[in-house]
């Protein structure tokens, strides 16, 4: 069994040595390190545009008027007390509805790809 550089020789079910890439070795062309680095550079740049430019607190001299609450105007409205949609985008509308179908949908099918590539990295190794 020979062992080149960047590669960690794994087991495989049939006995056989396989060579598995090693992150940041010599034939993985910084990829890794890109990213990283790329990921630093996007936080620092982050950091810096909001440490950069203070928030400014909305005052004025003006009094604050506070209001007593208008009755049955509660902040939480009581069920069945609201309007039927009338428009796709009202609350309740069909856009919210599509959405939520469309956010579910898109975690299934990310579940569903996960566990696909799962059982194939696991065929492939003879699990």
């Amino acid at each position: 069994m020979t062992i080149r550089a960047g590669s960690v020789p794994a087991r495989v079910a049939s006995g056989e040595t396989q060579d598995w890439p090693v992150a940041g070795s010599v034939g993985d062309d910084g990829a890794v390190c890109r990213l990283l680095a790329t990921l630093v550079l996007a936080t620092v740049v982050a950091v810096a545009s909001l440490a950069g430019s203070p928030a400014v607190a909305a005052q004025s001299d003006e009094p604050v008027s506070t209001t007593a609450p208008e009755p049955g105007g509660d902040i939480i409205p009581k069920p069945n007390s609201g309007v039927e949609p009338n428009d796709a985008g009202d609350r309740g509308g069909a856009l919210q509805t599509v959405l939520f179908i469309g956010i579910v949908g898109g975690i299934v099918v990310i579940g569903l790809l996960v566990a696909r590539q799962s059982r194939k990295a696991r065929a492939e190794r003879g699990f």
